[in-house]
């Protein structure tokens, strides 16, 4: 039998359609797989709806850090509390804080302890509520944790009502989770 340009020609074909038909048989499979997976049920939607969530859960977290001043990366838990001392519609003016950090195993508190600089300074009720309220309003990750407020007046007999001058001492507290090395 002599191979002539013919045979030649249908050889090839043959031996060509077989490894056609295999990698049809391939990409059908894949096909099928895309299809089941894009059914309603299937893999895809599972996927959009843990997207979903993820998207909403991070809408959430933005915005409470939109709006917590102590987000910001230049500024530190002490000049933030200073910062909402000095402001005008809390005016507490000039006051101590002293830091402290306790870890546990999985979360790490700093405490800061808050009095005034002028041991002899008095404060109205008012002032002292409108600050503790401005130090949790503006930031999610400050909160009071102590507060001690006692009359300004030393002698007060038990029958008389004191004037509306007390003196503080208060710590507040920012927790956050402890970074595990990987």
């Amino acid at each position: 039998m002599k191979l002539t340009f013919a045979r030649v020609v249908i050889l090839l074909c043959v031996v060509l359609s077989g490894a056609l038909s295999v990698f049809a048989y391939s990409q059908q499979k894949a096909i099928d797989e895309m299809e089941a997976a894009l059914a309603p049920g299937g893999e895809v939607e599972d996927l959009v709806r843990e997207i979903q969530l993820y998207s909403r859960e991070h809408t959430e977290l933005m915005k409470q850090k939109e709006g917590d001043l102590l987000s910001d990366e230049d500024q530190t838990p002490e000049s933030y509390i200073r910062g909402v001392a000095y402001r005008p519609d809390v005016s507490m003016g000039q006051i101590e804080v002293d830091p402290d950090i306790d870890e546990d195993k999985n979360f790490v508190d700093m405490k800061y302890r808050i009095n005034a600089d002028d041991k002899a300074k008095k404060f109205t009720r008012t002032h002292l509520a409108n600050f503790f309220f401005k130090l949790e309003e503006k930031s999610n990750r400050v909160k009071v944790t102590m507060l001690e407020i006692k009359a300004a007046e030393k002698r007060l007999d038990p029958h008389e009502i004191p004037s509306d001058n007390w003196t503080f001492k208060a710590e507040v507290t920012l927790r956050k989770k402890k970074e595990r090395p990987e």
